[in-house]
């Protein structure tokens, strides 16, 4: 606080601090508390990225005589100059604003999926169930390369079981896992609670969880 205090900044909200934490590689943002070392280390990372450092210098008498050698010591020079701004600390330490998006209960699909998996949420679980498979298609590894058994997996998909695969909305799985709590409350998920992934390999046990209807979405943008 003192530092910030110095620069004409106040101290950053703890939820802005743990972001920096985790984006610094410092840990994750959910296991920052703002103890001392954390602060201490977060500091540091923001010291180096800045360019903030306190350099000292050793000079050594060249003659030796005594004025030479009482002007011979340890100095810290001024590198005020050095020292970030109040602008820039405002800058590096205000939260970016983002938007994080979640699938509402229901069925859906990976963005770039070209036809493997369909996936259903149900409550805070995350089900998947690999379409192009083998025990659920029949005939599938006749039909060529990858890419033909997907679009023969998905045609399979629609003929017996109604669902047509490619209008099933696109979610991307680096959000999903992502696990940011602010997000996950913002979305209406207790504190504490996750998403869990769960693979099925029976497709009547995928049908028999939660709705078949196409998921919906989630959105909330996180301060």
């Amino acid at each position: 606080a003192d530092f910030y205090s110095r620069q004409n900044a106040s101290l950053p909200p703890l939820i802005t601090r743990a972001a920096l934490y985790e984006q610094a590689g410092l840990g994750t943002a959910a296991t920052y508390t703002g103890t001392v070392e954390q602060n201490q280390k977060l500091l540091q990372s923001l010291q180096a990225k800045l360019g903030c450092f306190v350099q000292i210098s050793t000079t050594s008498p060249t003659t030796p005589n005594a004025s030479a050698a009482q002007s011979s010591s340890t100095t810290a020079p001024d590198n005020t100059s050095n020292l970030p701004t109040a602008a820039q600390l405002a800058a590096r330490l205000a939260p970016v604003a983002f938007t994080v998006s979640y699938p509402t209960e229901g069925m859906f699909r990976y963005v770039g999926d070209y036809g493997n998996t369909i996936l259903k949420r149900v409550g805070t679980t995350i089900y998947d169930f690999t379409i192009a498979d083998p025990t659920f298609v029949p005939n599938i590894q006749a039909q060529g390369n990858a890419g033909v058994q997907a679009q023969f997996a998905i045609a399979y998909l629609n003929q017996n079981y109604g669902i047509n695969w490619n209008s099933l909305p696109q979610y991307n799985p680096g959000d999903l896992q992502s696990q940011y709590q602010p997000a996950l409350t913002a979305l209406g998920l207790a504190p504490g609670q996750r998403l869990t992934f769960t693979h099925l390999t029976d497709f009547k046990q995928f049908l028999a969880l939660g709705t078949n209807n196409a998921a919906g979405a989630q959105t909330a943008t996180i301060n």
